[in-house]
């Protein structure tokens, strides 16, 4: 596609037709006689570079997916034909030693519009060679239709009157048609060419003309299917015409220089086009070969919503014609002027001369300051409360230059933010203006920001060992060790219940799940919570406990806080509990164990636990736990029982639950034998008593002994545990003795009476 390049100081270069966007008409809409096919027009390169139309007629006409290629051609290439007769005719257009009249002249010496019929001439003839006789007859009728569809959709006068303000303070915007062009301010610049030679000169400097003063807002708004571009810098002008500034009335101090006949918003090379308007040509005897009113560099256009390098309807309004010129005495220029202008004077008037800050340079205004950054070359607009809060944090010093201008805060209706190069400053009716900087800033930012974690309600501040920033959604702690870190929730409010960083340390990890709920890791501890159970602190030798154990996953979530018990600490789980004394260290205990060792009194009864609880040696099925004061089993069959004291030490003596099972009862009183006592186990029984100290009686000896009675018979409690004799087995009572025979398999009992 081919496009001009303007220079800077020449009176102007005029664009180009691009790539375009036209809404083609409907089937069957009945066309009257006149035909642009017919005429001089060119239309190829209006409508064959939209392949939109290009499918309508390929559709009408039925035409092969070769014949729509074949035409799309054609429109390029009498687009490219006309751009490089046109690009010959500006060395005449720029030429400032020559009056219009004089242009005039030297263009028709060159015979340029009787080469733009020839290129028209030529693209008909191959159009009309892809038809046959039939189609060709209906063919200037079809083209003449989607012309007029184009005229009566976009150009007439009534689409091209005022459309309404798009911004505070415009008088007025107009419908025109835009074509894009190479800027002479480089590929990355955001500028317009406007058809009035006046308006570049001023808003490059230069006061060419009384009614066009350097000092005003020389920029444009742009509108496009929904898109919006502001304060868009006039650079050069055109497109076609220098002297139209259709948006201005007949009267006024800038009133309409050339087509006053026109409606005003109505660009002449619009009228010329559809209208054969001026007799179809420019103010320097051209065949217009668009309806361009203005013409967009390639950013400003992609930026637009457009494209790169295509065309089409835009909505355009002229802000010199509604913003305030800055204040005499204080000048606005450079790139700080450029941004008041795209602002449409919005700062308001200045209040000092711009002046050095670090990395770049601004200027205050009534309403904000603009600063401009040396390294990037960008200009920015911070106002309001942010700026006090900007100004209060070191301005360009402590934040560092602004990135971004003011804007909206995703999420967070109302909410306004600005973002500098070290960090961000967020704004809220509710909650004013607040800083977030550093790790906290690069941590809230990953965590999704306002949207996730809301606004910050403080700026970031001192806790022990690191800094903090509060949130609508939470806390993030910083520390040199762990880094940022967020609490929030039912955790926080325990945290802080707590004392926060001063009573369990900075956290050390984010708020993550755990099996049946979320825990939160801090430098002295845990904080576990569930919707059961609340939010709970561990920490220490009971914590290193839970943890080995597989905490929440196996022992559930802990249901309080660890607290203190006589001689020691205990934290309640939701399986169990564990206690930690110093010479016990942590171990847990849960179910009917822990049933029994509260009914026996806790720790007060039993003492501390000695170990987990576990598999009772030798017996399937059989548990056990281990205190500092006795041990309490547990089997299907008989439950939980607890063993201690003299009868325990001859249990575990003679091999416990591998030898003598598992406890069937608890001990109990020995009847008629004050201060006597009896353990009961699977395989024997253990007896003590002051008198007698501990026995073990077991097997066919137990038998016969309490066949005799036991205890309360003749021969009282046992003296002496089981013993081999010749041929044997023997044990001692009060009263005497049994025997067992190895060789009979009986017994016999002797007593001393």
């Amino acid at each position: 596609m081919w496009f001009a390049v303007r220079g800077v100081i020449m009176p102007c270069v005029l664009t180009l037709l691009a790539l375009m966007i036209i809404l083609p008409l409907p089937h069957g809409s009945g066309a009257t006689a006149q035909s642009a096919w017919l005429d001089d027009k060119p239309v190829a390169s209006f409508l064959f570079t939209n392949d939109a139309v290009v499918d309508l007629l390929a559709e009408d006409f039925g035409l092969s997916a070769e014949q729509k290629t074949i035409l799309r051609e054609i429109g390029i290439g009498e687009t490219a034909a006309l751009a490089q007769l046109k690009q010959e005719s500006e060395a005449v257009v720029d030429r400032e030693d020559l009056s219009v009249d004089q242009k005039q002249v030297a263009i028709s010496g060159m015979d340029y519009n009787s080469r733009v019929s020839g290129i028209v001439a030529s693209s008909r003839m191959k159009t009309e060679s892809l038809f046959d006789a039939d189609q060709k007859s209906r063919l200037p009728e079809w083209v003449s239709v989607q012309m007029k569809a184009q005229r009566k959709t976009f150009a007439d006068a009534a689409a091209t009157a005022a459309l309404g303000p798009m911004t505070t303070g415009a008088s007025g915007s107009y419908r025109v048609y835009a074509t894009q062009y190479y800027s002479n301010f480089g590929a990355d610049s955001i500028d317009v060419a406007v058809p009035d030679k006046y308006a570049k000169f001023a808003s490059l400097g230069w006061e060419y003309h009384a009614g066009y003063p350097a000092g005003a807002n020389y920029s444009v708004n742009l509108g496009y299917n929904g898109h919006q571009l502001n304060g868009v810098r006039v650079k050069d002008c055109g497109p076609w015409n220098i002297d139209d500034n259709y948006w201005n009335t007949t009267g006024g101090s800038r009133p309409r220089r050339l087509f006053a006949g026109l409606a005003t918003g109505l660009p002449g090379a619009q009228a010329a086009y559809f209208d054969d308007y001026n007799g179809g040509l420019d103010q320097f005897g051209r065949m217009v070969s668009n309806p361009a009113g203005i013409d967009l560099s390639p950013k400003a256009g992609v930026q637009l919503g457009l494209g790169y390098l295509v065309s089409g309807w835009v909505t355009v309004t002229f802000n010199w014609e509604n913003t305030p010129v800055p204040a005499p005495g204080i000048p606005v220029y450079g790139a700080i002027r450029t941004k008041y202008d795209q602002l449409g004077g919005a700062p308001g008037q200045p209040t000092n001369a711009e002046h050095d800050v670090a990395g770049g340079r601004a200027q205050d205004f009534s309403s904000g300051r603009i600063t401009w950054n040396r390294s990037t070359g960008r200009t920015h607009w911070v106002l309001g409360a942010i700026m006090v809060k900007y100004d209060q944090m070191g301005g360009a010093g402590g934040m560092g230059l602004p990135t971004t201008d003011e804007s909206d805060v995703p999420g967070k209706p109302g909410a306004r933010m600005t973002i500098f190069e070290r960090g961000r400053i967020y704004w809220s009716a509710a909650g004013g203006p607040h800083v977030v900087i550093g790790g906290i800033l690069n941590r809230y930012l990953a965590l999704g920001g306002a949207a996730s974690t809301g606004l910050p309600t403080t700026d970031e501040y001192d806790v022990p060992g690191g800094r903090a920033s509060s949130f609508e959604g939470g806390v993030i702690y910083w520390s040199p060790g762990y880094g940022p870190r967020l609490v929030n929730g039912a955790i926080l409010a325990r945290y802080l219940a707590m004392g926060g960083p001063a009573g369990a340390g900075l956290p050390t990890s984010d708020e993550y799940a755990v099996s049946g709920g979320r825990a939160s890791d801090f430098q002295k501890g845990k904080i576990f919570w569930s919707a059961a159970t609340g939010s709970q602190f561990m920490n220490g030798a009971i914590l290193g406990r839970y943890l080995a154990m597989g905490g929440p996953a196996s022992l559930g979530l802990p249901t309080s806080d660890e607290y203190a018990t006589p001689g020691g600490r205990v934290s309640n789980l939701q399986s169990g509990r564990i206690y930690w004394s110093p010479e016990s260290g942590p171990h847990h205990i849960r179910g009917a164990i822990m049933t029994k060792f509260d009914q026996l009194g806790g720790t007060a009864g039993m003492g501390f636990p000695l170990t987990d609880e576990t598999s009772a040696p030798g017996v399937s099925g059989g548990r056990m736990s281990e205190f500092s004061r006795g041990r309490i089993y547990w089997s299907p069959t008989a439950g939980s029982i607890a063993v201690y004291g003299a009868i325990l030490a001859k249990y575990k003596a003679v091999g416990a639950s591998q030898t003598y099972g598992l406890p069937v009862a608890e001990e109990r009183d020995v009847n008629g034998k004050p201060g006597a006592r009896e353990g009961q186990f699977e395989r024997g029984r253990i007896y003590w008593s002051p008198a007698t100290g501990t026995s073990q009686v077991y097997g066919a000896i137990l038998a016969r002994y309490l066949l005799g009675g036991g205890p309360a018979g003749p021969l009282g409690l046992p003296v002496s545990d089981e013993y081999g004799i010749p041929g044997g087995r023997r044990t001692n009572f009060q009263g005497g003795y049994i025997v067992w025979d190895y060789f009979g398999g009986g017994t016999s009992v002797v007593t001393n009476h």
